[in-house]
This record gives structure tokens, C-alpha cells and sequence, in this order.
């Protein structure tokens, strides 16, 4: 099996065996361009964790897209309340790209929540 540059990796490797070599993409490539499809279909993206700043920085570098966001504070994971507030954004929102950056593990932690909240679309996470 090939690696490094244009080869494929270990999460292709199922792929190798039935002969096939999967391109492989970066999770920072495959988030600049779902924001850049995100900006060409004009839709909504919510972001839990970035700050207010950060969020206009994006806003402005892909104006087609409706940038919304919400800022936990530090350590929110270990607040019910906090991780209620982040899960009622997200809810709210209805957005159709959600990204989570509250950093790992809170990340992870947070998306496990929204999956048992009953929120059906939380099962679409990448």
C-alpha cells in the first residue's frame, strides 16, 4: 500500500485491498470547501466555539455564506447549563453545516451529546 504524497493511507486501506486507491483529503481541505460550497449555495453555518471576531473573519473571506455562532466560555463541557446552551444554538439554528470547535475532547463530548438529544441530524457529523 502507498503513502505520503498521493498514495493512500490506513483509513483507505479497505479500499487498496479491492484495488481502489482513494484520494486523500485533509480535514483543513475539507473544510475550506465545504465553506466554499457552503458560500456558492448561500447557506446558513453555525459554529459552537469561535469567537465573535474570528466568526466576522470568516464572514467576510465567504460572504455568501450567514455566518452564526456561539461562544461557550472556558471549560464549558463541565456545565450542564453551558453544554444545554450549545446544544439549544444548535437546535435553534436549524443550520445545515454545523462545525464544532470547542477543541478536544469537549468537541467529541458535545457531539455525543447532541446525538442522544434526540436530534436526528446530529447523526450527519464528519
Amino acid at each position: 500500500m502507498k503513502g505520503g504524497r498521493g498514495g493512500c493511507f490506513a483509513t483507505a486501506g479497505l479500499a487498496w485491498f479491492s484495488g481502489r486507491c482513494l484520494p486523500v483529503i485533509t480535514g483543513s481541505d475539507l473544510t475550506a470547501r465545504l465553506i466554499e460550497r457552503a458560500g456558492e449555495q448561500r447557506l446558513t453555518m453555525a459554529l459552537i466555539g469561535p469567537t465573535a471576531e474570528a466568526c466576522a473573519a470568516l464572514g467576510s473571506r465567504h460572504p455568501g455564506v450567514n455566518v452564526v455562532f456561539h461562544t461557550p466560555p472556558m471549560g464549558f463541557i463541565k456545565s450542564e447549563d453551558e453544554v444545554q446552551k450549545c446544544v439549544d444554538f444548535v437546535v435553534k439554528t436549524q443550520a445545515p453545516l454545523i462545525f464544532l470547535a470547542g477543541g478536544m475532547p469537549q468537541q467529541e463530548i458535545l457531539a455525543a451529546t447532541l446525538l442522544t438529544t434526540g436530534w436526528p441530524e446530529a447523526s450527519d457529523f464528519v
